[in-house]
Formats: structure tokens, sequence, C-alpha cells
């Protein structure tokens, strides 16, 4: 009975769709792909050597050029807020890594509950459209969105020093890691926590001595630690983002990945030792020399994976800065390489312009160009404009930038702020970079 009954009421839904209007076009879907730390100076001779397959297709179908971020803000959680809302840190409340805030009697790091203004994510939520970010920062706790939200503290790795991490948070962290909340327990198989990355992994970065052995705790300062805590959020977050991806298919995706900046960070005396204020021997260049290249490619696959997973959509690859040979100053730190003004941009997929560069961008541009690429309100209050070159005329001419004042028309909606986590750590780990003193 059910399959008579199934076949003249699909009979039935055909006839009926005839005499109905066109159903409107989906709206259009897009990623913001934030690579933290990607400079066109490591990338670019990857490009051309074949070495980044999936950014040089991206390269030729699409539009690309050089973002400059303001040398007073050097901060990622300064940045990557800036990215998503279009405001300079004055406008949108996020100074630093760390933040005291009321009623908490120790610095922690930023919370969301310290940004003042609406986020891309809100934005899209308000206009009913569907939004998922996996591991931006400063997106913990989890805010109510139309979609999903994975935190920056999802990551057990993150801002770990090597401590027994899941002993010390507090439950309550844990309960707001993600949106909708109990979204952490159906994905919380996906975390990679930095105690299984070991030497297999770091051998397909670096060229390893047979008689080298993986340091058994966190040390201080150390390469291979720090590529551990990276690599083991890079993975957590990829696999996650694949992941709700397919599942969720939001028309707005973001996903931050770490391990280029960090790369870069420890690694970059072996990439060019001529640039180095310290000289690494020649064992250390053969060991190390291809880690930061290595990454590149590494990353490369991930950005494919996320790409095939998405399906068709925008692509928008951007970084918060770029990164240079690092001064004296940070011997002590270890450090090699610093962060310098020239970040990526590359925009691609349907109505994108093909093959093309792009005039200098800037960090608070993205968010204008992500709502005028959906059709939705471009605020006259925003520290940026959309970058309009990086569509085609038919694009812009189906898809007419919309002007408003403002999206600050109401108070953002209160978020409880409960207990932090390991805030020791995280201050311990942004010292060491030299970002505070």
């Amino acid at each position: 009975m059910r399959i008579a009954f199934a076949i003249p009421a699909a009979l039935l839904a055909l006839a009926l769709a005839g005499c109905e209007e066109p159903a409107p076009p989906a709206p259009p879907r897009s990623m913001i792909l934030g690579l933290d730390g990607c400079d066109w100076r490591n990338a670019l001779p990857l490009v051309r050597q074949g070495k980044l397959p999936t950014v040089e297709a991206l390269w030729r179908a699409g539009a690309r050029g050089t973002m400059l971020t303001n040398p007073d803000y050097r901060w990622s959680p300064v940045l990557w807020t800036s990215i998503a809302t279009g405001k300079l840190p004055q406008e949108h409340g996020v100074t630093s890594f760390m933040a005291q805030v009321e009623g908490m009697d120790r610095w922690i790091p930023t919370p969301s509950t310290e940004r003042k203004v609406r986020a891309l994510w809100n934005m899209f939520t308000e206009k009913d459209r569907s939004v998922g970010f996996v591991g931006w920062w400063v997106t913990w706790p989890a805010e109510p969105v139309k979609g999903f939200m994975v935190t920056d503290h999802f990551s057990v790795s993150r801002f770990d020093l090597g401590n027994d991490y899941e002993r010390e948070r507090e439950s309550v962290f844990s309960e707001q890691e993600t949106w909708p909340p109990e979204l952490g327990q159906q994905i919380a198989a996906l975390k990679v926590p930095r105690q299984r990355i070991g030497r297999e992994d770091y051998a397909r970065f670096v060229n390893l001595p047979a008689d080298w052995q993986w340091p058994e705790h966190f040390r201080k300062f150390d390469k291979a630690s720090e590529f551990a805590i990276a690599h083991s959020v890079d993975r957590t977050h990829s696999g996650a983002g694949q992941r709700l991806l397919r599942d969720v298919e939001p028309d707005l995706f973001g996903v931050f990945l770490q391990g280029i900046d960090i790369m870069q960070h420890y690694y970059w005396e072996y990439l060019d030792p001529s640039q180095a204020f310290w000289s690494p021997s020649d064992a250390e260049v053969r060991e190390y020399g291809e880690a930061i290249e290595r990454y590149y490619g590494w990353i490369d696959g991930v950005v494919a994976d996320l790409v095939e997973a998405g399906g068709d959509r925008a692509v928008l690859i951007v970084s918060d800065h770029g990164f240079r040979p690092a001064d004296d100053r940070y011997e002590d730190k270890h450090i090699s390489g610093e962060h310098r003004r020239q970040a990526v941009w590359l925009f691609a997929g349907p109505g994108a312009r093909r093959d093309v560069i792009v005039p200098e961008t800037d960090a608070v541009d993205v968010t204008p160009t992500i709502l005028a690429y959906h059709g939705l309100p471009v605020a006259h209050d925003f520290d940026g404009d959309p970058v309009l070159d990086v569509m085609t005329p038919e694009w812009q001419a189906a898809h007419p930038v919309e002007w408003i004042a403002t999206w600050e028309t109401s108070p953002l909606a209160r978020r409880e702020l409960p207990g932090s986590s390991n805030a020791r750590d995280l201050e311990e780990r942004i010292r060491a970079l030299g970002y505070i003193e």
C-alpha cells in the first residue's frame, strides 16, 4: 500500500510544480579560510614549483592580492576580530590576547563577551542566513547562531603548555565550547590532543636523524613541542570543519588554522640561514630546512579537503599578517621569524573574476566583501569597504550593494561568561612569542 500511495503522490507533486512560480535561486554560499601567518613570500615560490596545487588552482580561477594589516595591531585575536567585524579595535573592543573581565580575579583569554559589535555570524543569523565557524579567535563562550559555532577553546591543545588540560578545565567551560551546546559531545571524537602527535607526524615535516627521540614532555621554546600543539589544533579544526560543512552546509563557513604561523616563528632560521640572527649548523639546516615548505604543502591538502567538503561555493583565503626574519631581541625565546604587515588575499569560485590581481586590501575589508557577495547590507560605519573588484560585472549586477547606516541598531544579546580555563598557560605562550613583556 505504501508503494501504491507514493507513486501518485510523486506524480501529483510533479504536476503541481509545473503550475507554480519557479523557485527562487538558492542564496550564495562561501567559505573563509583563515591561515594564520600565511605569506605570499613563502607561498608563491611553492605555487610556481607545483607544490601547492590547490592554491594554484584557486589562484588561476580567482582574484588575488596582498592584504595589509595595521602594524599597531599585531596580535592575532585583535586582527581576526577585525576580519570578522569590519571594525578596528577601538570599535570592536578586542585589544589583546588577555582581558581582565568583571567578576574574574585574574586575566583570562579574551572572551567573546569583550566584543562590542556584531560579527559576521551575528549578521547572517539576523538575516536568517546560516553560518558555521570553527576555531575562530575570540569566539568563546559560544554565541547562539543559525547554524553552528565551534569556538577557539574546542581544541584541547589551543591554550596548552603540556599540563593535564582536561583535568584542569572547569566543566562549565567545556559546556560552552560550541553552539548548539550538544554539538561539543557530538564531535568530541574529532579532537586531536597534543599527546596524540608524535615522532611519525613530525617526520613528515622534518628530516629526523635515526636516533632522534620524541620528547616525553612539553618543553618550553622547543620546536617539536610547539609543532605538536599547532598541528593538533589544525587537525582538530580541519576535521571538525570538514564534518560540519558536509552535514550542515551553511551559507557562510569560516575556519581558523594556526600552524603556518607557529612554524614560521620557530623554523624561519632554517628556511633562509643567511637572514638568521644566529647561524644554524649545516646539520640543523638539513633537518629543519624544509619544515615551513612542507607545512604549507600540508595546509594545501587541508584546503583541498575543505573546498571539496564545501561544494559549490566561493572561497576566500586570508591571513592576518605575513612573516620576516626576527631580530636578536627574540634570541632567548628561540624565535627566528616575526610578523610583517603583508598578508594574503585570494578569492575564487562562483562570481569571482579569474586570474586577476586586485589592489591592496585591508583586514577590515573582509566583512563588507562577504556581505556584498551574499547580497546582505553593507554598513557605512564599517572601517573597511567591499572589494568589488574580485567579483565579475555580471555578479555585481545581479547582487547590487545595499547600504545601511549601521548594523548596530540594538545592543548585542547579553552573554554569560562561565569560568575560564588555563589562562596562565596562554599567558606564558604569548609571552614566549614576544607579544607581551
